[in-house]
């Protein structure tokens, strides 16, 4: 298998970009914050997917994303988009201090290859030409999608962003630490 990863910029994005993505993720059970704010997982079984109209909603995002000075990271197998991250291009923060990965998904079919873990690194290296110390994650609350952000060294947010919160408060919100880019590489 030959993955190429690139930057994508404004001529890239079109509507047929996630034709032939595969977003397919059977769920098991998810991390749920408590009453007392600790997390338990709990056994709630669901498909989480993306139909055609899910797609087209997240080609618009990617294409305001890059409009807004976010950067977009692709996987291709050939000239099929397999994998794609994005990070924001604003500051969230009360001091600044984050910057937020926006995206981050790859094809079911090429999970557990290391694909992740790349399209990852890139949006790392991009985040630290940025004036922040940390990325900023709100991610599925599924226990696969937790165990890889784990593996990539993230941890609970030390500061929730409430806009983001307020947005998402079922999913789990997650900091990575931007001097931890030597540990990413360290995780099989």
């Amino acid at each position: 298998m030959d993955i190429a990863y690139r930057e994508l910029n404004e001529q890239d994005i079109h509507n047929d970009l996630l034709k032939d993505f595969n977003r397919y993720q059977e769920v098991t059970n998810d991390w749920c914050r408590m009453q007392n704010g600790e997390y338990a997982l709990v056994l709630q079984p669901h498909i989480e997917d993306w139909n055609e109209k899910a797609k087209e909603r997240k080609v618009s995002c990617l294409s305001n994303l890059l409009q807004n000075g976010g950067r977009i990271f692709c996987a291709f197998d050939s000239d099929k988009l397999i994998g794609f991250s994005a990070i924001n291009g604003t500051l969230l923060g009360s001091n600044n201090q984050y910057i937020e990965l926006v995206e981050f998904h790859v094809s079911n079919e090429y999970r557990g290859k290391g694909i992740g873990r790349k399209l990852f690194d890139l949006c790392v290296e991009a985040a630290s030409s940025y004036i922040c110390e940390k990325i900023y994650i709100v991610a599925s609350s599924s226990e696969e999608s937790q165990k890889i952000y784990r593996k990539l060294g993230c941890v609970y947010t030390t500061e929730l962003i409430p806009s983001l919160y307020e947005q998402s408060p079922a999913d789990i919100h997650l900091e990575f630490l931007l001097t931890k880019k030597e540990n990413t590489k360290s995780y099989e």
